[in-house]
């Protein structure tokens, strides 16, 4: 087990990097569907509001399909904070 695990673990990241990395990209996903919705003004957001919801949407929807399917209770939170913006998303990109 000792070289197995010591092997493992060097070659994934730790738990504490992995949060930082999805902690930093979700603000700004924010900040876009904020912007598409017309609530923040940002430039370029409006002259690619549909294409770039509907990109947002589907690798979200992804995201949050490998985020329920992993065994880490913090991942699958990830999840549901990542389904909850492919839809608000999708209602942007659809007019609705």
């Amino acid at each position: 087990m000792g070289r197995r695990a010591s092997r493992r673990a060097s070659t994934t990241a730790a738990d504490g990097e992995r949060r930082h990395r999805a902690g930093d990209i979700y603000p700004l996903i924010i900040l876009a569907v904020l912007a598409a919705a017309g609530v923040v003004e940002i430039g370029w957001v409006a002259d690619y509001r549909m294409p770039l919801m509907w990109s947002l949407a589907a690798f979200l929807a992804l995201g949050a399909v490998m985020n329920f399917v992993s065994r880490s209770p913090r991942e699958r939170i990830l999840g549901l904070v990542a389904l909850a913006i492919a839809v608000c998303c999708a209602v942007i990109a659809t007019g609705v």
